[in-house]
């Protein structure tokens, strides 16, 4: 076992990362490091939050828990008492750390049982921005979630404050009833959140032809968002007012979407946006007023605080409700609240697509039914054909030299370009210049477009404005695993998997260390999946080639692909999963394994508890 570790060990140091994110690979050692150490408990208490009140778990007494704050080159060292009846755990999301604290219960890391607490230890390789999270059952949802700030050795952004601001959705339902709604077949939560498609609605508005190929490929219509959710938080409150900030001040606002199963437009009322981060890591400064948040991703954004108040709203992307935040006093510069997406264009767009819903959740002949079949049997085949866009997806995605091949051919009219939502200020400003963050008259940013329909909204869709400020292209030889993961699922039974397989029914992935690991993730269903990997930060590969940028979080869009790689150098299991937690519990998640021994402390602690919690089976009577 010593020497499998060694060898592990030593193909860790061999290979040098992005210095910011770095690895704990190359110095796991805690000897000589400054020790900052914090004691979190989690605990249950009846919460009121945005007026609505339910039983939550908090951590310290609050929601959302504590920020956790470090210094590149600490050593964590954190006390995590459990003072519930119940198991519960805590996943460092984001963090390079020693495999044994990654937080997942039973696959890493032992529970903390009741009345317990539970001492993790993690080496502060890197900077920027993160979040922790229970990674047992539904406790996210209720509350265990916080943040995470560390500092770097050298400060090489020019801001003057920080702010964490954590985004949320909160219920007054039980987690587990509302697992349990999902798999009975009721659009009860679509009718609460009045994003409900009335047949006659469908009639009248001439898209009957479309609700008939969604019904042929067992959906229901253009569902955008699973749950109801009568809050939406920005720490902890649905205004979250900061009013000591003052004009000029440049304030660095660390956005973290630690929502359970929302995704948000994130719409700027000014403060020329500055987006500096993601992730963590540090990307190429871009203007930008408005992104669509991916769950569990993180962005860093510069603003420079007016003579007044500026807004910044998050939308749920369904458009059924908001959270805020306003920086600074005086006259209001408001943001946008995005309206509610058409649902019945959107079906009617979907079905001029050459495509085929419908790919089976759960396959019953694995053999016949691969992932290269689900592939060319399902998806999108060729074009939307009102002529706006063409899209050819080819068998396969290349890479040479860090960039991709040409083999995706996306062809757009001058009216639907990819807008890169830069803000010009004036004209005879020079809007490419740094200096232009500087201003802050507010009159002069000009905002997005007031138009924000469904084919305007799929030009956000992609990554294309983050570019990595280095080389993150591997070398050309290294061995190279390619796989395919369709992204499967079954709105009706809410059964959610990868290649038509849930967790509970597959083996673990094995990976060689010293390799890349490519991975198209291709997208079979109608909902958006945010695709996280513990314990690495992969490549998201677009237009900026060998300057694409890491990530340790990826939206995958209805119907699209997007092709991810990293390096191979840690040992031990780790988990990759969507982060719409009712998607992960209901099977669309993985473990990828270094196959090397299993930590001598989880003898105690079988993995199938973990596979266990993806495969409930619910009835009208449970």
């Amino acid at each position: 076992m010593i020497r499998k570790i060694t060898i592990v060990f030593a193909l860790l140091i061999t290979y040098m990362g992005n210095a910011q994110v770095g690895t704990n690979g190359q110095d796991r050692k805690e000897e000589g490091r400054p020790v900052k150490e914090y004691d979190l408990t989690i605990e249950e208490n009846e919460m009121t939050l945005a007026g609505v009140t339910a039983k939550g778990m908090t951590i310290n007494g609050g929601i959302p828990g504590p920020v956790l704050e470090f210094n590149e080159g600490d050593l964590a060292i954190i006390n995590v008492t459990n003072k519930m009846d119940e198991e519960t755990s805590v996943h460092w999301h984001g963090l390079i750390l020693p495999n044994f604290y990654d937080g997942v219960p039973y696959l890493t890391t032992p529970p903390i049982k009741p009345g317990t607490t539970f001492q993790y230890r993690i080496p502060i390789n890197q900077s920027g921005t993160y979040w922790y999270h229970s990674h047992t059952m539904l406790q996210e949802q209720s509350g265990v979630y916080g943040s995470i700030v560390i500092q770097p050795k050298e400060k090489t952004l020019d801001y003057d404050k920080d702010l964490v601001v954590v985004l949320s959705d909160w219920t007054n339902e039980d987690p587990m009833n509302v697992l349990r709604n999902l798999k009975r077949r009721n659009e009860w939560y679509q009718v609460k959140k009045g994003t409900a498609v009335p047949l006659s609605r469908v009639i009248k508005e001439g898209a009957l032809g479309a609700q008939f190929k969604f019904w042929r490929d067992r959906m229901e219509g253009a569902d955008i968002a699973d749950i109801y959710y009568p809050a939406f938080l920005s720490n902890g409150k649905s205004l979250a007012e900061y009013p000591e900030f003052k004009p000029g001040e440049k304030v660095r606002l660390r956005f973290i979407n630690a929502s359970a199963s929302t995704y948000y437009w994130v719409d700027f009322g000014g403060g020329n946006p500055l987006l500096v981060a993601s992730d963590g890591v540090d990307v190429q400064p871009v203007s930008k007023s408005r992104f669509l948040f991916g769950i569990a991703e993180t962005y860093d954004v510069i603003v420079t605080i007016p003579e007044g108040t500026i807004e910044i709203t998050a939308t749920a992307q369904d458009g059924s409700g908001h959270t805020s935040i306003q920086l600074g006093s005086g006259t209001l510069y408001p943001a946008k609240r995005i309206d509610r997406p058409d649902k019945v264009e959107m079906m009617k767009q979907m079905a001029k697509m050459d495509m085929k819903m419908g790919a089976p959740a759960m396959v019953g002949n694995k053999k016949k039914k691969t992932p290269e079949y689900l592939k060319e049997n399902y998806g999108m085949k060729m074009d939307m054909k009102d002529g706006q866009m063409k899209m050819v997806m080819r068998d396969k995605m290349s890479m040479k030299d860090g960039k991709m091949n040409d083999q995706m051919d996306m062809k757009m009219d001058d009216t639907m370009g990819m807008k890169k939502d830069k803000m010009q200020m004036n004209q005879a400003g020079d809007s490419d210049k740094m200096s232009d963050h500087m201003q802050h008259d507010m009159s002069k940013m000009q905002k997005d477009t007031s138009s924000f329909d469904y084919e305007t909204r799929k030009t956000y869709f992609n990554y294309d404005f983050l570019k990595a400020k280095e080389n993150t292209a591997f070398k050309d030889d290294l061995p190279v695993n390619e796989l395919l993961l369709n992204l499967t699922g079954n709105m009706e039974r809410y059964v959610w998997s990868m290649n038509g397989v849930p967790l509970s029914e597959t083996d673990k992935i094995n990976i060689k260390g010293g390799e890349v690991t490519r991975i198209t993730l291709n997208n079979l269903t109608m909902m958006h999946h945010p695709m996280h990997l513990h314990g690495h930060y992969f490549r998201v590969i677009n237009e900026n080639g060998e300057r694409s940028p890491l990530k340790h979080t990826v939206n995958v869009p209805p119907m699209q692909k997007v092709v991810i790689e990293f390096y191979n150098e840690e040992y031990g299991d780790w988990f990759f999963h969507c982060h719409v937690l009712y998607h992960m519990m209901g099977g669309m998640a993985r473990v990828f394994s270094y196959d090397t021994p299993r930590d001598e402390r989880m003898k105690d602690y079988p993995v199938q508890k973990l596979i266990n919690e993806t495969d409930h089976y619910y009835s009208w009577g449970l």
